[in-house]
């Protein structure tokens, strides 16, 4: 094993190798996922990406050391922390600004935002309703408004997934 690192490595006196084996094939996200759990920002893109780990809390947290120790109402509390923040920025158009206290709405972080918020709502978490249906008015008319080259790839793979395909 000392062949294949390097000579710097090899050569010290406390080298510690760790290894991890699993049939499950998440495990090779598992960096990603504790990534994804301290991001260190507090941006819509960033808020939403972080409540992705939660909702699926079940199936990661056999993998993942960070959510082991969490309990069913702490994974509730940190959803609906989360929920509530994102909604702390919504705009009178029904999108969400890009930071807190702004009062423009960030079209891709809105988009973002509502797939989560929609993958919450499918996994049984409480989004309340009227915010959820102004946010995704707000993407209709984003959508009813744009040309196919006016929004990338995932902007519009998420305004579709949010409003259910209705609008893709």
């Amino acid at each position: 094993l000392r062949s294949l690192l390097s000579a710097e490595v090899a050569q010290g006196q406390n080298l510690r190798v760790q290894t991890q084996v699993s049939a499950n094939p998440l495990l090779r996200l598992m960096g990603c996922i504790n990534y994804a759990l301290k991001y260190p920002y507090g941006c819509t893109e960033q808020r939403s990406s972080t409540l992705m780990p939660w909702l699926l809390h079940a199936e990661l947290s056999p993998i993942c050391s960070e959510m082991q120790s969490k309990s069913a109402l702490q994974v509730q509390q940190v959803v609906d922390e989360t929920i509530n923040t994102l909604f702390s920025r919504q705009c009178e158009d029904g999108g969400l600004s890009y930071w807190s206290g702004e009062d423009s709405s960030c079209l891709w972080a809105s988009a973002h935002a509502a797939m989560v918020l929609t993958i919450a709502e499918e996994r049984g978490f409480a989004v309340p309703e009227h915010r959820m249906e102004a946010l995704r008015d707000y993407l209709r008319r984003v959508d009813e408004q744009s040309d196919d080259e006016d929004l990338s790839a995932y902007t519009r793979y998420s305004i579709a997934y949010a409003l259910h395909d209705e609008a893709a």
